[in-house]
């Protein structure tokens, strides 16, 4: 049995190697390297201390781990595809978490089989529908270094999660929520792409104002953080969002960072079963935005501001907490409604559409 004096100095000597073999080379080289020299002393030793040991650059992990929240329900058609990409992935140290809502297909068999050769946990459910599937994923989540949601039809591309790790690896600074997203292809359900989103084109992420009016966060396209996480585990009942929109809306309400990133980096398959999607017609997409303000009649919005401020209440910086509060009362009175009508930190460094938007919202009282 090997001793933990010999298991610490050989973790010690291969820390000091990395750190020297950083400056030398890739980072995609770099994490290889660490790869096999973990499995060699975990191979060798027959003890997992090595193999845990998370190495360390300026106080940071170097491999975090990232623990992928996949919510699945009767996706046998393309979960295969989507399992594949993960485990293809360039950087190694994830791990899968699944919540199944009730799949009455081949969906759990499926999962089964990859469990046996891969990092999966699985989690058997009840039918509570995606946005309850993923906010159940949240709550029973376990501690890790970062998490990335997960749907069950996309497939990534194999450097997805190590450009996220590096993005993130490169944020100075202490307890601060980070969110990470990257743009996307759009394909059909056969996988050919018909347009490139970018999330830079949506104007300011970083803006608490801006991101009540309109989502960038895509659920599959995100990366985030532990201290982000530990936020999200006081997710309320009952909001209206989805859970990346909210996922976006508690980062920015505690003043965190959120890092866009216009490569596309996963495949958003569109097809009949998709819970959320986005329309190839100009025209469709015109008249369901049109239909949103026009139709809408549960201040969903300023509804979910509220929320926000019962959940975290004086825990947020008093900057946030002003906006949510601005938000959240502006039905309260004329004055309300005109001076959120005319705050320009709602217009600025968006796009024309999504200013129209917020106005209508506004006038109709229906934000």
């Amino acid at each position: 049995m090997i001793t933990n004096w010999y298991d610490t100095r050989v973790g010690c000597s291969i820390q000091c190697f990395l750190t020297r073999l950083q400056s030398t080379c890739s980072y995609s080289n770099y994490q290889s390297v660490a790869a096999i020299l973990n499995n060699f002393s975990y191979n060798f030793m027959g003890d997992k201390i090595i193999m845990n040991h998370n190495f360390t650059m300026n106080g940071k992990f170097l491999f975090p781990k990232v623990l992928i929240l996949m919510g699945t329900y009767n996706g046998e058609n393309y979960l295969r595809q989507q399992l594949d990409s993960i485990f293809n992935q360039t950087y190694s140290n994830i791990e899968v978490l699944v919540r199944d809502d009730g799949s009455s297909d081949e969906t759990l068999l499926l999962l089964d089989q990859y469990a046996k050769q891969y990092p999966i946990k699985i989690i058997k459910g009840d039918n509570k529908g995606a946005f309850e599937n993923f906010c159940e994923l949240i709550k029973i989540a376990p501690p890790c270094d970062l998490y990335a949601y997960c749907d069950q039809d996309d497939v990534w591309t194999e450097n997805k999660i190590e450009k996220a790790v590096q993005a993130i690896n490169n944020i100075e600074g202490g307890e601060l929520p980070v969110l990470y997203i990257h743009s996307e292809f759009l394909t059909d359900k056969d996988l050919h792409p018909y347009k490139q989103t970018d999330v830079n084109s949506e104007g300011c992420a970083n803006s608490l104002s801006l991101g009540i009016v309109r989502n960038i966060c895509q659920g599959s396209a995100c990366v985030f953080n532990h201290y982000l996480m530990n936020k999200l585990k006081k997710i309320p009942k009952n909001i209206t969002y989805m859970h990346d929109w909210w996922t976006y809306l508690v980062c920015l309400s505690y003043g965190g960072l959120v890092l866009t990133d216009s490569t596309p980096l996963i495949f958003y398959r569109q097809h009949d079963a998709n819970v959320v999607g986005a329309s190839k017609s100009i025209c469709n997409r015109t008249i369901s935005r049109l239909k949103a303000i026009c139709l809408r009649s549960g201040h969903e919005r300023s509804e979910n501001c509220k929320k926000i401020l019962e959940v975290y209440g004086n825990s947020l910086m008093p900057t946030q907490r002003g906006v949510l509060l601005k938000v959240s009362q502006y039905r309260m009175s004329i004055w309300n409604t005109f001076s959120l009508l005319f705050d320009m930190s709602f217009y600025k460094g968006s796009t024309r559409w999504y200013k129209f938007t917020f106005a209508m919202s506004v006038i109709t009282r229906t934000l």
